[in-house]
């Protein structure tokens, strides 16, 4: 059944033992005798042996060449600057001031509102970037301008309520998959509604009745935007796994052999890797369902069964040893963990990005 939006302002609250200690002292004396003193050792135990295991995971990753991690921390002012440098590049007629601009924005840090431009279209119109422009000393070239926060500030130039709002809301699974779906149409509420608790978003757009009733089911979707191959980690009946400074190595030596299926991003979501397929583009999708006696959109068809291989791709070259492919997120209305959003171990997804800023 479709369910209701929910509020954004009302996240839960994750207590078990590892967290206990963390909550006020009134609710430390009430909850507190459910955890015993082991108990809560162990549970911090086993949080920090997974953190440590994410971190040589990451040191791994960023050891190879072309991986650079995502801030995920940046401000609204970051993406300002950013959208700016991106977006007026095109603008610039002057090849010298179009190469002191690029240099410029290659330079930058990759950040989350990268991540979320390239997959939603999160950017900046061009009645913005004039405002810039009028200000701004082009050096004789029409759209050029080079922006700091500092001179951004002084100017009194912010990121404006209507550039907020998405090309498309954005759909988020807040806790888990399982709870109703809240509706994000302003970015930066979205960013930080992910944030302040689990959450998990999609890899395109859905329609939306005008009775505000949210579904998460394929037929509804209408726009796809990228792809997502969820790895797991492979352990044995005792629980016991591979090294992660490994199994990282080998999963970028498995990337040098193929390039063709080398993710532009790929986040670390707790102990597992996530490996996106951003498109930089929102591909339309034609009805799932034959109209006036017309048969069904292959392109819905196609784009679902190209997901599906690339899965079996996986599963069949990857060591099974190393890497569990699951298999029951190769749909492309499954919601993935979300970049900053808490693991279940209580610490931060690590992003990552083939390029970094020259990803495109």
């Amino acid at each position: 059944m479709p369910s209701k939006q929910i509020l954004p302002d009302k996240p839960s609250i994750v207590i078990d033992a590892s967290t206990i200690d963390q909550m006020p002292p009134e609710v430390q004396e009430v909850l507190g005798q459910f955890y015993s003193e082991q108990e809560r050792a162990r549970a911090k135990a086993k949080d920090a042996e997974e953190l440590a295991y994410q971190t040589e995971q990451a040191n791994t990753l960023l050891s190879f060449e072309g991986w650079e991690e995502v801030d995920i921390y940046s401000d609204e002012q970051s993406l300002v600057e950013e959208a700016a440098l991106d977006d007026s590049i095109g603008l610039i007629d002057d090849p010298k001031a179009r190469e002191a601009v690029d240099i410029e924005r290659l330079s930058q840090k990759p950040t989350l509102h990268q991540f979320y431009r390239d997959l939603y279209g999160v950017g900046m119109g061009g009645e913005f970037l004039a405002s810039y422009a009028d200000h701004a000393d082009t050096d004789g070239c029409t759209g050029v301008f080079y922006l700091d926060s500092d001179y951004a500030g002084q100017l009194g130039l912010g990121y404006s309520d209507a550039n907020r709002r998405l090309p498309a809301p954005i759909l988020v699974n807040h806790r888990d998959r399982k709870h109703p779906f809240q509706l994000y149409s302003d970015y930066f509420d979205f960013v930080e509604g992910v944030a302040r608790e689990t959450s998990f978003i999609h890899m395109g757009s859905f329609w939306v009745p005008p009775n505000g009733y949210l579904t998460a089911r394929k037929n509804a979707m209408v726009t796809i935007n990228g792809f997502c191959v969820d790895l797991d980690r492979s352990e044995d009946d005792k629980g016991e796994h591979f090294d992660a400074g490994w199994v990282m190595s080998s999963l970028n030596e498995f990337f040098e052999r193929h390039t063709e299926v080398r993710p532009n991003y790929l986040m670390l979501s707790g102990t597992g890797i996530q490996l996106w397929y951003v498109f930089g583009r929102s591909i339309p999708l034609l009805s799932a369902k034959g109209r006036n006696g017309r048969m069904p959109s292959p392109r819905r068809g196609k784009y679902d069964d190209l997901l599906k291989k690339l899965y079996r791709f996986f599963k069949d070259e990857l060591p099974p040893n190393r890497f569990k492919v699951d298999i029951a997120c190769a749909a492309m209305n499954h919601a993935f963990r979300a970049p900053n959003s808490p693991s279940k171990h209580h610490y931060p997804t690590r992003l990552f990005v083939f390029g970094g800023r020259r990803r495109r």
